[in-house]
């Protein structure tokens, strides 16, 4: 059995990764600003803080801590707090280091967005270069940083999807509106949307440390057209879909320059991580969303 620390681990990943990991039999500690229960450590990536209890029993790290790109309006105040919450985390992690003498392994998430937009016809690999916008930037940046345990550790970098969760994430604001019956499809509806099972996830990390697997992974448990998507979480619910596609103009008007993350999409390919020898439970979405929703 192994000790765990997780950075961002409060989130709702964090806190079902924490669950999977403690029930297999690991220890599992979580740093926090506003430490609540035993297992939290307290610390401030910020001020370069870090309480000392525990760290000396530390063999994995898995880093998932980050601003939510989606929670605000991307001014130029937010999308500094983008970057500086990723890269300045990644960083005092490093330079703390010395901290954990039995530390193996290095985790880190970052961002399947990161290719670019400019080609919707290509499938998307590991070997690709990083696009040009902001959102290609901050995974650039992020995983930089991550690449710094590698001269020292085991490290291994996901590159996340949209992680499907009743409850958090991307899928409970998608649900909203289809709920209250005025949900429709994104601009074209055409743009690829690529999607995560939140128990795949945590079997996906499971993975990950059993076979000490190192280096960047793109996770895509499955991939479907805006439209089809909404289409489908639609009919999960049981609600009509009855309106217009939303215009793009509009989701520029509301959301700005954040309107990419909903107007594009690329097709990603996770052969890499199934060819390590992953199977993914969950790779059709009508099944998938029954699952979740319990249906």
């Amino acid at each position: 059995m192994k000790t765990f620390l997780i950075a961002g681990g409060s989130g709702f990943i964090g806190t079902n990764l924490s669950r999977v990991l403690q029930e297999a039999g690991h220890t599992v500690y979580v740093l926090s600003r506003k430490p609540k229960r035993k297992n939290h450590i307290y610390w401030n990536a910020h001020d370069k803080k870090i309480e000392g209890k525990h760290l000396e029993k530390i063999e994995v790290i898995i880093n998932l801590a980050g601003s939510g790109i989606a929670d605000e309006r991307w001014t130029k105040d937010r999308k500094n707090q983008i970057l500086k919450s990723r890269i300045d985390t990644i960083e005092y992690l490093f330079i703390s280091a010395n901290n954990f003498p039995k530390l193996e392994h290095f985790i880190t998430v970052s961002g399947i967005d990161c290719y670019g937009f400019g080609h919707p016809e290509k499938n998307y690999t590991e070997t690709d270069n990083y696009g040009s916008d902001f959102l290609s930037n901050v995974v650039r940046q992020w995983e930089e940083k991550a690449n710094l345990f590698a001269s020292k550790f085991k490290t291994t970098i996901l590159r996340l999807p949209i992680v499907l969760d009743a409850e958090k994430g991307a899928l409970s604001k998608m649900a909203a509106p289809i709920k209250k019956w005025v949900g429709s499809p994104i601009g074209s509806g055409k743009q690829n949307m690529n999607w995560v099972h939140i128990d795949d996830l945590t079997a996906i990390f499971r993975h990950v440390i059993d076979n000490s697997l190192t280096g960047t992974y793109n996770v895509v448990g499955g991939n479907n057209t805006n439209e089809d998507f909404t289409k489908t979480l639609a009919k999960t619910l049981h609600k009509p879909l009855f309106l217009p596609n939303i215009p793009p103009f509009i989701m520029k008007l509301i959301l700005g320059e954040m309107a990419i993350l909903l107007l594009n999409g690329n097709s990603v390919s996770g052969k890499k991580l199934t060819d390590t020898g992953f199977n993914y439970q969950h790779t059709e979405l009508e099944e998938t969303l029954k699952s979740i929703y319990s249906l």
